[in-house]
Formats: structure tokens, sequence, C-alpha cells
């Protein structure tokens, strides 16, 4: 019975290692260098600023892929009149996976900062697609002023 015991606990041991299986993968990848929901290039939008007429916003902006999760934007905006330097980055969320360097995550989420205006952001929790036409929903915010917009790809 002795030499049973040991087979027993050891038994016993191995199958409590077993672990949960791995869910499938089901993350989306996305091409960094030709994906059209990438930030870079020209995209525009028009702000409603106070009570006057919308103002337009032009951003100019070179993307860098960063990590698996997120990629950063510098550049250039231009706001009534106004150019100066934008930076910020693109988070990809846990949504989406990552196959090598050249394919970045679906945007999920854009904070830009103002280097020159330091209590001007923009953030743009959302994109959306259809077909070549893409959309970020957005909010510009000046201090406590926020302004909701949607920023498109191209020239006005």
């Amino acid at each position: 019975m002795k030499p049973v015991l040991p087979a027993v606990i050891l038994l016993a041991l191995l199958s409590a290692c077993r672990g949960d299986p791995v869910p499938p993968d089901t993350r989306e990848a996305v091409a960094f260098a030709t994906d059209p929901r990438i930030l870079r290039g020209v995209w525009t939008a028009q702000l409603a600023l106070g009570a006057g007429d919308p103002t337009s916003l032009t951003l100019d902006l070179t993307a860098t892929y960063h990590s698996e999760s997120s990629y950063t934007v510098a550049g250039r905006s231009t706001l009534a009149g106004q150019t100066s330097a934008v930076e910020g980055f693109v988070n990809g969320s846990y949504q989406h996976r990552y196959l090598q360097a050249q394919l970045s995550p679906v945007p999920a989420g854009l904070w830009l900062r103002f280097p020159d205006s330091p209590n001007v952001t923009i953030t743009c929790p959302a994109v959306r697609q259809t077909g070549s036409d893409v959309r970020w929903t957005c909010r510009y915010l000046q201090g406590m002023a926020a302004t909701d917009f949607t920023l498109t790809r191209g020239t006005p």
C-alpha cells in the first residue's frame, strides 16, 4: 500500500495544475503603413468655438509606431489661422492584436496636446470607418470650455 500512496498524491498534484484553456485570439490586426484609420497626413474639422461662425482646424500629422498597443503622432495644427505644434498618442485598447512592428492597433482613442498652449487638448474617444471614409468623434478642450467636432481625412 505504501508505494501506491505517493503515486496517488503525485497524480492529485498533476491534475490540479492543468489550468484553464487559453481563449482564441479575436483581436484585429491593422497594417500600420497602409490602414486609413492611422492618423497621418492631413485631417480637418470645423469647430464651433463660441457664438461665431465655425472655425477650421487642420492637423498635418506624422505617425510613429510606438508599441503593440499605441503609436505617437506629431506635427502642426492650424486653428483660426494660427499655426502651432501638436503631439500626442493613439491608444489601440486591448481589443486588437499586433503581429509585427509593421502592424498597429485599431485606433481606440486619441489624445493630442499643444506644447505652445498647455491648457488646450483634443481627445477623440471613437473612430468609425465606412469604406475609405474615416471619421473621429472628438472634443476640443480649452480650460473648462469644450467643443465637440468630427475630424476627417483630407483638406476642407
